[in-house]
């Protein structure tokens, strides 16, 4: 993996919530010196966008789960069902990188558990010999480049780590197989669980149980403290919040990267948690159920504590670890249903019984590889449910670098907003519905969507209207709603602050309610506000990735889902004198989830049209209040009443008649 992300892959961009926090934490200044010291593994670490670094937290989590299932079969001294035996051998061989079972050795020489102990134990260490040999050769070679040399440094040390990883389980389990020890039937000799023909009482086992001794404090002892020693050390940049662009901690990435800042020691805890499951049992009641509850327990301790502290950055790891977790406990509680015979005495089908525990051990891949899997169906279903559109307009696409800061965000935004047909491929939004029909008849909005990259799915809407009544100012206070009142279809709306807040600047989070039993959808935005030469005013939002102010896993919790605001805002005209506003509201914002494409297509269009809905009918409510107040300055009766005659006056003289009054109020604005 380290070979291939260093030699092979190009520098690419993501907009996932790991490259923004990284593209953030690349915005604080550092010491150029200290950035080209390990330039080509810091630009590797950035990308996050190829299967392959997606995939390889997976693989890890996986090989993980592999290696203390295909353990059980000899320290627990139990006999699963064959189809379940030949399964777990089959993974035994590439899960545990057995060298000698990989090649066959034993076709070719005659091998014992003797010979498996010293090539487990010795390969990694001359592997090992061999990357010191290779950081040597570099050092000699880049004398004159720095930084060539501490990149080649930093690249030896990752793939020692890397190496040590895959080799713990089992190299650990071996070691621990040389004391499991057995008595087979009346035989007072204890035998090696592992190799039957071993005679655990002479002299050879007693060397090699020494050797075994020995290699405890290398592998299932040393490996663990060397981790925690590393990463205890340098705990203090692995929870900054520039990690990834920390040049002097990449070469330990392998046991942090994966993991959330707060949890940097998880990669300490998952040694002990592989090495509690897998070889340290064999000292634990050898052979009996006993010993299988051990495990359980520890397995259902551990669950809880991935259930509780979720400690992987991305979601999608800490459901696949918590699914390998289960099956782990179903495979131990199967193991002792078989110890203790309840199979047979219940007369349990061994093919069904074996069958299940090869699907319950294959959940944590098909979970794994489902997602890349189903991609084509995702793509069709929102092909199906969406709407697609071309056209050959000149405002197309968003110029990344350009409206990185305010004023290009801003000239961009403004440009979609005025554009017409012709510039930018807008085409009326139509809808059957007699609702949309009467909602365009009494509000007189203009609706128009497009493709904002000119080809593809519809993903833009721009609505105009004109508020009758409200000047600018007051519409402008309405829609920047400084004191968060819960607007139409809203669940929580609140300032969070951040960086650089202003009186032109500030951060919200916004959480909304979907209509059609659609999940709800939640924003996290930074909102501009100001005046242009024309004299019009813009509010415009888009999307902010910070996980300190509202983190991905806090709306997953909350069962939300985080969608993407491009730029979403209005631009507002005086008119009528400046006793009226003429507002353009435009969109562009990814909705999240598999059924986008619907969402867009028929949920966006009612959310807008409650939006302005609720704006029309709060100028109505404000300009009845008004006729009523002046209607009402007449006498009122003692019995509370108007006097009609005072009433009807004042009226006539306003031009306006009672029924048409209640025909207003009655409207469908009010509904």
């Amino acid at each position: 993996a380290t070979i291939y992300l260093s030699c092979f892959k190009s520098k690419r961009q993501k907009n996932d919530r790991l490259t923004e926090f990284r593209q953030r934490a690349a915005s604080r200044t550092r010491s150029a010196s200290s950035a080209s010291s390990a330039n080509a593994l810091v630009a590797a670490q950035n990308d996050r966008d190829h299967w392959f670094y997606r995939a390889r937290t997976k693989v890890k989590i996986l090989i993980s789960f592999y290696q203390i299932i295909t353990s059980f079969e000899s320290i627990l001294e139990v006999r699963f069902p064959p189809i379940f035996e030949n399964f777990l051998r089959w993974v035994s061989s590439t899960a545990n990188l057995d060298a000698l079972q990989l090649v066959r050795a034993d076709c070719f020489v005659d091998t014992s558990f003797y010979t498996s102990l010293v090539v487990q134990t010795l390969l990694p260490i001359l592997l090992s010999v061999l990357i010191i040999l290779y950081d040597m050769i570099s050092t000699v070679c880049h004398r004159a480049n720095d930084a060539k040399r501490l990149a080649c440094k930093d690249f030896a040390y990752t793939s020692f780590l890397t190496l040590t990883y895959l080799v713990f389980a089992s190299v650990s389990k071996t070691v621990f197989d040389t004391f499991n020890c057995i008595r087979i039937g009346d035989d007072p000799i204890r035998y090696l669980a592992r190799d039957n023909r071993i005679d655990c009482s002479s002299a050879d086992h007693q060397r090699y149980t020494a050797y075994a001794s020995f290699m405890v404090f290398v592998y299932p002892v040393g490996i663990p403290a060397f981790y925690f020693y590393v990463l205890f050390k340098k705990r203090a940049h692995i929870t900054a919040v520039d990690r990834d662009q920390d040049p002097t901690i990449q070469k330990l990435s392998f046991l942090w990267e994966n993991y959330e800042p707060q949890m940097w020691w998880w990669e300490v805890f998952e040694c002990c948690r592989r090495l509690a499951l897998s070889g340290a049992l064999v000292f634990v009641a050898q052979g009996t159920p006993s010993q299988i509850l051990v495990a359980l327990l520890v397995s259902v301790f551990t669950s809880g504590l991935y259930i509780s502290w979720r400690p992987f950055e991305r979601e999608s790891d800490d459901d696949l670890a918590i699914v390998t977790q289960c099956s782990l406990y179903f495979t131990l509680l199967a193991a002792l249903l078989k110890k203790a015979g309840i199979d047979k005495a219940d007369g349990y089908n061994q093919t069904v019984f074996g069958l299940i525990l090869v699907l319950v051990n294959c959940l944590g891949l098909i979970m794994a590889f489902a997602g890349p899997a189903v991609q084509p169906l995702y793509f069709l279903m929102n092909g199906f449910l969406g709407e697609r559109q071309t056209h050959d307009g000149t405002v197309r696409g968003m110029n990344t670098d350009l409206t990185r800061d305010k004023a290009g965000f801003v000239d961009h935004f403004v440009r979609v907003a005025k554009s017409n047909t012709a510039e930018a491929g807008w085409e009326p939004y139509i809808s059957r519905r007699d609702k949309w029909k009467l909602f365009l008849e009494y509000s007189g909005a203009v609706v128009e969507h497009r493709c904002s990259e000119g080809h593809g799915f519809i993903d833009e809407m721009r609505a105009v209207y004109v508020v009758t009544g409200w000047e600018i100012d007051r519409v402008k206070k309405w829609f920047v709603n400084e004191s968060h009142d819960m607007r139409e279809n809203d669940v929580e709306s609140r300032d969070v602050g951040g960086q650089n807040s202003s009186e032109d600047r500030r951060v919200l989070y916004l959480a909304r309610r979907m209509k059609g039993g659609y999940s709800d959808r939640d924003f996290l935005l930074e909102s501009f506000k100001g005046e242009l030469e024309d004299g019009s005013h813009y509010l415009v939002q888009r999307s902010l990735v910070d996980e300190n102010l509202h983190s991905l896993k806090t709306s997953h919790a909350q069962r939300r889902v985080r969608a993407s605001v491009k730029y979403m805002g209005y631009l507002l005209h005086a008119c009528d004198g400046g006793r009226s506003t003429r507002v353009v509201y435009v969109e562009n914002l990814d909705p999240g989830g598999y059924l986008k494409g619907a969402i867009l297509k028929k949920v966006m269009p009612k959310l807008l049209r409650d939006r302005i809905d609720e704006l029309l009918l709060e100028v109505e409510h404000d300009r009845q209040q008004q006729m009523f107040a002046g209607l009402g300055e007449g006498e009122v009766e003692d019995d509370g009443s108007f006097e009609m005659t005072n009433m009807m006056s004042a009226a006539q003289n306003k031009g306006l008649t009672l029924g048409a009054g209640l025909e207003t109020i009655s409207s469908p604005m009010h509904r």
